[in-house]
């Protein structure tokens, strides 16, 4: 702000001057919106996207702690967000006036999912007794209409993959990404495999013997 001399010269001549007052700029200040995510045990949670939903968004770092930066003074809507997870309160209005507003804390719940489907063998009848795991220790085994559940699943990828002594399987296994459902109708269809028994008949261990029923 203030009265300055403004002077442009071409080769040694002074060709045009001037005196200007330059017009002030308001800059409205801006403020930050902070806090901390845990889950339900007190850890905190990193990797969290938090909106201040006009667009602004932030992560929590390794603390579990948030900060949405250079807000001018109004009202927002603050939504954490994770796969995996949810969490309470799912959103908090808040208002900045003329301070950094702290403390704009979540508490998160980690999600956890099912596959499930059925398993028939190729006349349309149930399999039962069919072991199906998913890769990472987590297994289920079909009951008597041939359905099978594994629970207790995190936000992932997960073979699923079918096994019964005397049955081979259709697809052999599947690849299921869960993200934000459960996973239904993972389907298998079970063929029962054939073997044969073969031998020979001596008579008295030397003459073979022919036209025998076994």
């Amino acid at each position: 702000a203030g009265t300055k001399t403004i002077t442009a010269t071409y080769q040694g001549s002074t060709i045009y001057k001037t005196s200007s007052t330059p017009t002030s700029h308001k800059v409205d200040p801006v403020y930050s919106v902070s806090g901390t995510i845990v889950d339900t045990g007190g850890t905190p949670l990193p990797g969290v996207s938090v909106s201040n939903g006009l667009g602004k968004t932030a992560t929590t770092n390794s603390s579990g702690v948030y900060t949405l930066n250079f807000l001018p003074a109004g009202a927002y809507t603050i939504t954490p967000t994770k796969l995996g997870y949810s969490f309470a309160p799912t959103q908090r209005q808040v208002t900045i006036t003329a301070a950094n507003l702290t403390g704009i804390d979540f508490t998160a719940t980690e999600l956890f999912y099912n596959v499930s489907g059925t398993i028939m063998d190729n006349s349309g009848h149930p399999i039962v007794g069919v072991m199906v795991a998913d890769g990472v220790g987590h297994t289920a085994t079909t009951d008597a209409v041939g359905g099978y559940q594994i629970s207790g699943l995190r936000v992932g990828d997960y073979y699923i993959e079918p096994s019964k002594d005397g049955y081979s399987f259709s697809p052999p296994w599947q690849l299921v990404s869960i993200t934000t459902a459960d996973r239904t109708g993972i389907n298998f269809t079970g063929t029962r495999l054939t073997y044969s028994v073969s031998g020979t008949i001596l008579d008295n261990g030397f003459a073979p013997v022919a036209g025998v029923s076994v």
